[in-house]
């Protein structure tokens, strides 16, 4: 009897086994997921010129994308009298990703969307966008 069992789990084991190999599944997560810290960031002045925003207080600004879709951005300017950056408000997306490097924003409570070209560099660990006038780096 116990030979029997013995041999019919064995049968069983080897019955069960396929000759098809599965393949291996591959998961890719999107660059852009991530927080993101503003390296660099250059205005157009009125008469055409470019100046490069210096300061701790615009090195603090984040954006960050979420694998859920959502996504939030904060910056900061200043400082103020008291040497304190100044936050503006949080403002809350939604996003999807139309093609390589092109992103759509949706924000919170509004009906238009906002297209974001970036373009990735140092191995997806920056991505500028606005002709490399902002520079962002993952943390």
């Amino acid at each position: 009897m116990k030979r029997f069992l013995i041999l019919s789990l064995v049968v069983c084991a080897f019955l069960s086994c396929s000759d098809e190999k599965e393949e291996p599944i591959t998961i890719t997560i999107d660059p852009i997921i991530g927080t993101w810290k503003l390296e660099k960031f250059v205005e157009v002045d009125t008469d055409g010129t470019e100046v490069e925003a210096t300061g701790d207080c615009f090195s603090k600004t984040t954006f960050i994308f979420k694998a859920d879709g959502n996504a939030t951005d904060e910056w900061f300017g200043g400082p103020n009298g008291a040497g304190e950056c100044i936050s503006d408000p949080v403002f809350s997306y939604k996003w999807t990703k139309k093609e390589d490097n092109v992103y759509e924003l949706l924000p919170e409570n509004q009906t238009s969307t906002r297209t974001l070209n970036v373009t990735f560099g140092e191995n997806n660990t920056t991505f500028s966008t606005d002709e490399g006038r902002r520079v962002w780096r993952k943390q």
